[in-house]
C-alpha cells in the first residue's frame, strides 16, 4: 500500500486560510472587471448605431438609427451596479441603463425609459429597424471579459500569497 504525507509549515496553512478569508472580495473584483469589459463593449456598440433624426413615419418608412440626443441620453444613463452577492453565494453585476429621456409622451409623463430605447433599438420594432448593439457587444465581450476575470483573480490571489 502507497503511503504519502505532506509536512506543510505553518506559513503555507495560514496563507491556504487567508485566501478562504478573502475569497468574497477576490470574485467581487474579478466580476467587476469582467463587467467593465462588457460595459466597455456596450459603449462602443452604442456609438455604432447610425445617426438619424425624429421625424414623422409614413406608410412602411422605419427609422434607421437614432438622433444623436437620444444617444447621448442612452449614455449618460447606462452604468454597472454595485457587485452584489446572493444567499447561495453567487456573485453578480448587472451593466445597463436606468432613468428617463427628458423626452415626454402622454403615456411617459416623466419621461421615456432609457431601458425602453435601448431595448427597441437592440430589439426593432414597427417604427425602428432593428440594431442589435447589445447582442453584438455580449458576443464581442465574453472572451474578453472571462480573460480579465481570470486575470484580476490571478493577481488576487498572487497579493494574497505574497503578503504572508
Amino acid at each position: 500500500m502507497a503511503k504519502c504525507s505532506l509536512d506543510w509549515d505553518n506559513g503555507f496553512e495560514q496563507t491556504l486560510r487567508n485566501l478562504a478569508n478573502n475569497t468574497p472580495e477576490l470574485l467581487r473584483r474579478a466580476v467587476y472587471a469582467g463587467a467593465e469589459v462588457c460595459a466597455d463593449e456596450l459603449k462602443r456598440g452604442l456609438n455604432s448605431i447610425p445617426s438619424d433624426t425624429f421625424r414623422y413615419l409614413y406608410g412602411n418608412d422605419r427609422f434607421e438609427g437614432i438622433p444623436e440626443d437620444e444617444r447621448e441620453s442612452l449614455r449618460e444613463h447606462f452604468g454597472i451596479t454595485k457587485v452584489i452577492e446572493f444567499d447561495d453565494g453567487g456573485v453578480n453585476a448587472r451593466i445597463g441603463f436606468e432613468g428617463y429621456t427628458p423626452f415626454r409622451t402622454k403615456k411617459y409623463p416623466q419621461g421615456v425609459p432609457t431601458a425602453l430605447i435601448a431595448r427597441s433599438i437592440n430589439a426593432g420594432s414597427s417604427v425602428r429597424r432593428r440594431v442589435p448593439f447589445i447582442d453584438d457587444a455580449k458576443r464581442a465581450a465574453k472572451d474578453k471579459a472571462q480573460k480579465a476575470m481570470e486575470q484580476e483573480l490571478a493577481r488576487g490571489i498572487d497579493k494574497n500569497i505574497k503578503e504572508d
